[in-house]
C-alpha cells in the first residue's frame, strides 16, 4: 500500500503495459487523497495506511 503514494508501475513487457492503467489510476487518486490529508495525519506513509495494513492481517 505504501509504495502507492510513490511508484507508478510499468511492464516490462511493453504488451502488458495496458493492463496497468487501472492500478496507476488508482495509485494516482490515493496520491491526491493523501496530499489532501491534515499536515498532523501524513507525517509518513506508515502513519497514513496504518489502519489498512492493521486490518488486512
Amino acid at each position: 500500500m505504501e509504495s502507492l503514494i510513490f511508484a507508478t508501475y510499468h511492464a516490462t513487457d511493453p504488451t502488458k503495459e495496458k493492463s496497468l492503467d487501472k492500478l496507476n489510476k488508482l495509485r494516482d487518486k490515493i496520491a491526491q487523497l493523501a496530499d489532501e490529508l491534515r499536515p498532523e495525519d501524513k507525517k509518513d506513509a506508515r502513519t497514513i495506511f496504518f489502519d489498512t495494513l492493521f486490518r488486512s492481517l
